[in-house]
């Protein structure tokens, strides 16, 4: 079929879905995640040939995590709270001094408790929201077209689940051309809402996307994409037509938009008395979240904001350049990655090329695998290449404050990091256990983020399904900035500003979302298992490989 006749064939079922109840919505997600189940192997090497890496390699096991074990726990969460297991008026909740609700997330139940032991996730309501109140079903029935990201498989089914369920729309995804092969696993993972009529996929280029966007049967878009992208869409691609709308405030697309686009992560690493163990733990740990995906994704730690007179800054960056070296080389797998390398290393004198290990992990003809590119001593500022710009390829740079407490550090890095580094989407904040809760609390207030991670990645909170993935409020059609409105938050809750998730700083066990985890195939493939039912013998099985990663 043609695009604009699956357009015309999910439309027409839009009242028919929103008249399903819960219930039946449920079983179909139910169903999906069978499917998805007993495909996973297809979509994994679907996943590994359009990243160039062998389906066996352990490095394989980044996408049986954020590709089928994501997916898998994001139909099961959906699943839950429409089947009422999973209750938001059951919810802890504190209210700020702002007067804005607090509701506690994660972990929900022992079992969460015991997977990420000290985890804890709230997300904050909009003063005087009711924490049990949800958005579903709000709204006219119609259908959302859903333009999807090219770098994570698993970013599309949140999307899609986040219309039929929060918004009570049919979907229409439109595949990125870059990871258009794995439409035939999801056709058949999502086979239930496919054949009803709730769901549909195409293909095509961004002109494609860009009629299918003014199509009349069409009620909602959703992009995940670059800013570009975003005004391609909204304002038009040719510059005279782009600058003439946003001068008449006259979008090309009349229908409410909704988009996730990216941002420069940082990575605030707050100075104090650290063990050596602390240095080396710490800086493995920003080594991953910039390592994950080959440095394609949006929440990539990008820029590692350090106190200057910190007694032990050498030695963290020491430690971090030596993390990067020991990470497993991969290939520059996304379109694009090699000229925004070449163009960060042309314009910092200072960058240092640090190879990769090979661990074999390339399949045959893969795209060259690039060193890290390791930019110190960046200035904090907005014109700075570093700092503006989402490089989506293995570069991280650091920039130093004036600072050597912890007071001085907050007091100097958190106004320039809002306002001089591009985006709001997510950021990282290390911490180690000496510094007060309060003042901890005052700087996290102060952040500007859609998603703020302590002592753990913002990529972790993507796949969560408990934290809310958006933009900070505030952005618009004419300045978007990271996006607007948010997506993966599987309780639904009304009127979501942010959240916060909080790790321990000395975890018990490597984060799954470590390229250097000694078991992470064999953790990608339990933790699919453990998603798609969970039972005290996946549980188990799930815990050994998470237990002894090294």
């Amino acid at each position: 079929m043609k695009p604009t006749q699956i357009i015309e064939r999910v439309a027409d079922q839009a009242e028919a879905w929103a008249a399903l109840d819960d219930a039946a919505r449920a079983k179909l997600l139910r169903a999906c995640a069978q499917r998805l189940h007993a495909g996973r192997v297809g979509w994994v090497q679907t996943a590994c040939r359009t990243k160039g890496v062998r389906p066996h390699a352990k490095l394989a096991g980044e996408e049986w995590v954020a590709g089928v074990a994501v997916s898998l726990r994001a139909l099961r969460l959906y699943a839950e709270t429409l089947e009422g297991k999973r209750a938001a008026d059951r919810l802890p909740v504190r209210v700020s001094p702002s007067a804005r609700p607090w509701v506690q997330t994660f972990p929900y139940g022992y079992i969460e408790s015991q997977l990420m032991p000290g985890m804890k996730v709230e997300v904050e309501l909009e003063a005087g929201a009711a924490p049990a109140q949800t958005e579903r079903r709000q709204g006219p029935p119609g259908l959302a077209l859903i333009l999807g990201a090219g770098n994570i498989d698993s970013i599309l089914v949140f999307d899609f689940l986040d219309q039929l369920l929060r918004h009570g729309r049919t979907a229409v995804v439109k595949l990125n051309p870059v990871n258009a092969a794995i439409r035939a696993p999801m056709e058949q993972a999502f086979a239930p809402l496919i054949e009803a009529g709730y769901l549909g996929f195409v293909e095509g280029d961004a002109e494609v996307g860009a009629e299918l966007s003014v199509h009349p049967r069409v009620a909602a878009v959703h992009l995940t994409g670059s800013n570009a992208s975003f005004d391609a869409m909204v304002w038009g691609s040719d510059p005279l037509e782009r600058d003439r709308r946003q001068a008449q405030h006259e979008p090309r697309v009349q229908v409410p938009i909704s988009a996730e686009l990216g941002a420069v992560t940082p990575v605030l690493v707050v100075p104090g008395a650290w063990s050596s163990q602390d240095v080396r733990r710490q800086a493995r740990q920003v080594a991953a979240m910039a390592a994950h995906n080959a440095s394609c994704n949006c929440n990539a730690a990008k820029l590692v904001v350090t106190a200057r007179h910190w007694p032990q800054r050498e030695a963290f960056l020491r430690a971090l350049r030596e993390e990067l070296a020991a990470l497993p080389a991969r290939p520059s797998w996304y379109p694009g990655s090699r000229r925004r390398w070449e163009e960060f290393r042309a314009h910092y004198p200072q960058s240092e090329e640090i190879a990769a290990r090979d661990t074999g992990a390339a399949a045959p003809g893969a795209p060259e695998a690039l060193p890290w590119l390791f930019i110190p001593e960046v200035p904090l500022r907005r014109a700075e290449l570093a700092c503006r710009t989402e490089a989506f390829s293995p570069v991280l740079a650091e920039c130093s404050v004036a600072a050597k407490t912890v007071e001085e550090f907050f007091e100097r890095a958190i106004d320039p990091v809002n306002e001089e580094v591009f985006g709001t989407l997510s950021c990282a904040v290390l911490a180690p256990p000496h510094v007060p809760d309060a003042l901890l609390d005052a700087a996290l207030d102060r952040l500007e983020y859609g998603t703020i991670c302590v002592n753990t990645w913002p990529g972790l909170a993507f796949g969560l399904g408990a934290p809310s993935w958006g933009a900070y409020p505030g952005h618009s059609l004419q300045s978007p900035g990271s996006g607007i409105d948010h997506v993966h938050e599987t309780f639904m809750l009304d009127q979501v500003r942010r959240s916060i998730v909080r790790a321990p700083f000395r975890p018990s066990r490597r984060p799954a979302f470590d390229p250097g985890h000694k078991r992470l195939l064999a953790l990608g493939r339990a933790w699919a298992d453990w998603e798609a039912k969970p039972s005290l013998l996946r549980l188990l099985r799930l815990a050994i490989p998470a237990t002894f990663g090294g």
